[in-house]
């Protein structure tokens, strides 16, 4: 799986202020842990792909957005 990120430092989330899709992690492991490395006040997205030997059919649709605390 191939899982990126990006952010926004703010009180308010706003979509053209967003930073560049950035990698987070690179796993073969059904489950992924987000929760380090993330930053207060910040808003972030995250996506997805499944990659394999074939290629990716690309990311899935942008999570809901959140602000840390």
């Amino acid at each position: 799986y191939l899982v990126e990120e990006r952010h926004v430092l703010g009180p308010r989330y706003l979509e053209s202020r967003l930073s560049s899709w950035l990698v987070r992690d690179i796993s073969t492991k059904q489950h992924a842990s987000i929760r380090t490395g993330l930053k207060t006040g910040h808003w972030y997205q995250f996506r997805i792909a499944a990659v394999n030997e074939n290629g990716s059919k690309g990311y899935s649709e942008p999570s809901a957005p959140f602000k840390t605390a």
